[in-house]
């Protein structure tokens, strides 16, 4: 949305316009299938462009200094994953690009576009662009482990660039959304943007009635990046505002901006459960490894259970090669969900990195008997034999 910002007092400058194509701004990619793409298209995520996050290399490219053009490279040519304008998905490719389209707009670098155009306009005195990741007057990212909280991994502020490299504080969101109100009243692009249905100064936009007899235009935005969270909601009719940042990779942002606004609106509402995750790191920590892993109804009643969040928190072990644990975890989804047939390839997958294959094909054929339409146990099946 910071980014998003930007562009508008660009737009207002005349410098590009809503129009403008990606090739016309950037005469690099004249020839790319990101060439034709609008600039209104990459501001709504509607432009089709595959998120650069999930391709390449990542690991490699996270711990290094990238230049823009290395980004761009690795999405400049790949097909686009439909018809730009046809329908909507997030991609970080977007907001890196208009970061990118920012610099060559103006012929400065982004965060001082940023700051001239941006976080003085707002008085956002504490928000600034991540190179200060490492000043140890922030705050550090954590993650929850076995052995208790540990620091997050850090990465390199060059990859996630315009699309998520900023800090900030409740006080500069809060005087950020003061921004995008004043804007919505008092410039001709604002109005504009705010009546937009798609994806309004770059947030998602809920116009149900989800909150009570009026209809409300309620804007959101998330972020998160290693260690940490955060999520900004605007109500816009009845100027609340609901901004949350931790300094964990947090799971519950979403169903606690939720609850409050069932508490502000007075609606019925239910406590957020401890996901089950949650419960077990903090049930065997100090223990180093799950072993057998047991609980009570009493204690799954507790907690917020899910098939796909236990088994991506077993694939987190798997990421370590602690496949103790990632079996563990894999073998009490089953027990959990004796009809998924995902808890079986993710032990399959355990044995499979392991080389105990008869293992391996024996669960991937446990998948395929639960759903025989599994591609992808099909697939490592085949290669196994």
């Amino acid at each position: 949305p910071i980014t998003s910002m930007a562009i508008f007092e660009l737009i207002k400058e005349g410098k590009v316009s809503m129009k403008s194509r990606v090739s016309e701004c950037l005469p690099q990619l004249d020839n790319s299938p990101i060439g034709n793409i609008s600039i209104y298209q990459l501001l709504t995520h509607t432009s089709g462009i595959k998120d650069y996050v999930s391709i390449g290399n990542r690991d490699e490219l996270e711990n290094r200094k990238n230049s823009p053009r290395e980004i761009i490279g690795l999405i400049k040519d790949l097909p686009l994953l439909f018809e730009p304008g046809s329908r909507y998905k997030y991609s970080s490719s977007n907001s890196f690009l208009l970061g990118v389209i920012i610099e060559s707009a103006s012929q400065k670098e982004y965060i001082e576009v940023l700051q001239e155009k941006v976080l003085s306009k707002a008085n956002m005195s504490n928000t600034g662009i991540g190179d200060k990741y490492f000043d140890t007057l922030l705050s550090k990212g954590y993650y929850k482990k076995l052995a208790g909280f540990e620091l997050a991994d850090t990465v390199g502020l060059s990859y996630p660039f315009s699309a998520g490299f900023l800090y900030s504080t409740a006080n500069d969101l809060s005087s950020f959304i003061d921004l995008i109100n004043l804007e919505s009243k008092s410039s001709d692009i604002g109005k504009q943007w705010m009546a937009d249905t798609i994806r309004p100064f770059g947030l998602g936009v809920t116009r149900i009635d989800t909150l009570g007899e009026n209809r409300k235009t309620m804007l959101v935005h998330n972020g998160g990046i290693y260690g940490y969270s955060s999520k900004m909601v605007w109500v816009k009719e009845d100027d609340i505002k609901i901004i949350l940042l931790t300094n964990d990779y947090n799971k519950y942002l979403n169903v606690l901006a939720e609850t409050i606004l069932a508490i502000l609106y007075q609606k019925n509402f239910a406590m957020p459960k401890k996901h089950l995750s949650d419960y077990l790191l903090d049930k065997y920590r100090g223990n180093g490894s799950f072993t057998t892993i047991k609980l009570t109804g009493n204690e799954l009643k507790k907690c917020q259970v899910s098939e796909k969040e236990l088994t991506m928190f077993g694939y987190s072990f798997v990421k370590t090669k602690d496949y103790a644990n990632a079996e563990a975890l894999f073998r009490f989804a089953i027990e959990l969900f004796p009809e998924s047939d995902n808890a079986t390839l993710c032990l399959g997958n355990i044995y499979d990195r392991q080389n105990e294959l008869d293992s391996a094909k024996y669960y991937y054929n446990t998948t395929l008997k639960l759903n025989p339409e599994n591609k992808e146990a099909k697939l490592l099946l085949e290669r196994l034999e």
